[in-house]
């Protein structure tokens, strides 16, 4: 689980994942600041940063809109996610 260093004691599931949460994980747990940063790194990196945020119960047209990447990107990682557990 990723946490910002303005939220204390909580479980990213026990909190409504707002935009700017999801602007806080990517700049303290990758050190991105933009969304041209992440569509500029290699594809397997940034899957892996893809995710990492979809594990945190965002859904996919806010992780879309916060990060610059497309839906149906993040849909096919977010399925493949899930094959992968079954």
């Amino acid at each position: 689980m990723y946490f910002c260093s303005h939220i204390v004691n909580r479980r990213w599931r026990d909190l409504h994942v707002s935009d700017e949460n999801l602007r806080c994980i990517l700049k303290e747990s990758y050190n991105i600041d933009s969304p041209n940063e992440l569509t500029v790194l290699e594809k397997q990196q940034r899957n892996t940063i893809l995710e990492n945020l979809c594990s945190t119960g965002a859904g996919i047209r806010q992780i879309s809109r916060v990060t610059g990447v497309s839906f149906g990107i993040i849909q096919k990682i977010k399925k493949t996610m899930y094959n992968d557990k079954n």
